[in-house]
């Protein structure tokens, strides 16, 4: 499936197929910065980021072609027509899960012949948002990780997954309301974002950047990323703190706070914490 790469390693493979879905998922450790990967897919496939560490990981037709516009979060998933291909870019990052779920159509006994064809025919989407598929694709892909799943509830799972993409084959995709955050736009925002981790950073400042008015900014970015501004710069924080932690681990957390803007070490821990669900020391532990 992989067609190319550029700056990233694939460190693990694994592949499972059952119930008219299989599913194939990559470790990848970026080399270079920015880095990514390509994929040719011959079925219908829905991809998903199951972990970043260091950056977030973007979904794009061509390496070198920006999306539009998108749903740029972390839950943001793709879904690539047979005969097209998906490119998992980031322009900064050390490791990250990508989970591909290529749909068997001929394999699907429980879907009409109108509603096989009409997954057969979805257009491709980049960086989109739908939390019942995400849910339905991290819950099958954790359960074939840990390999302790019956073959009930992966079916159970694998139709539930297919019944949520099928949904996309009655909803054509909205075009957003107002502005619209995408393209060089979101390159530009992004980039300065990442730049600029120690420093406080205004609506103001980054409207400048994306060069939209300030009275629209504010709605084009929660629309885009699912968060609000300072909400957005603090998980850029602990992200590059994280970026940090794994390039260079003999700095102190004291010092990673303080270079990735963070008030104190107490703060930074805190912070952590909620984004992650562990604090650093435990989330370096297990890594090992």
């Amino acid at each position: 499936m992989i067609s190319g790469e550029n700056g990233v390693t694939v460190t693990r493979e694994r592949s499972w197929t059952g119930f008219a879905i299989a599913e194939t998922s990559y470790d990848l450790c970026w080399r270079t910065e920015p880095g990514w990967v390509t994929l040719q897919v011959d079925e219908p496939t829905l991809c998903i980021v199951a972990g970043e560490v260091g950056g977030r990981c973007e979904f794009r037709a061509r390496p070198d072609q920006l999306p539009n516009a998108g749903y740029f979060a972390s839950d943001a998933l793709a879904f690539v027509a047979p005969g097209a291909q998906v490119a998992i870019y980031a322009a900064k990052m050390r490791k990250a899960r990508i989970g591909c779920f290529g749909v068997r159509l001929n394999d699907v006994d429980y879907l009409s012949t109108p509603e096989i064809t009409a997954v057969a025919m979805l257009q491709s989407r980049y960086m989109y948002h739908n939390k019942r598929i995400r849910t339905c694709a991290l819950l099958l892909d954790g359960e074939r990780v840990r390999e302790g799943h019956t073959l009930a509830y992966l079916r159970s799972l694998s139709r539930a997954l297919l019944g949520a993409i099928l949904e996309l084959t009655h909803e054509a995709p909205a075009a957003p309301a107002g502005a619209i955050l995408g393209g060089a736009g979101w390159d530009r925002v992004s980039r300065y974002m990442r730049e600029h981790l120690r420093e406080p950073i205004t609506i103001e400042a980054l409207a400048r950047v994306a060069q939209m008015p300030p009275e629209q900014f504010g709605t084009a970015f929660r629309r885009a990323t699912g968060m609000s501004l300072r909400q957005w710069q603090m998980d850029e924080r602990v992200r590059g703190a994280q970026w940090l932690m794994t390039d260079k681990p003999g700095r102190s957390l004291a010092e990673i706070a303080d270079v990735c803007g963070f008030s104190d070490q107490s703060h930074f821990s805190r912070s952590f914490l909620k984004m992650v669900g562990l604090t650093p020391t435990g989330w370096l532990h297990s890594l090992t």
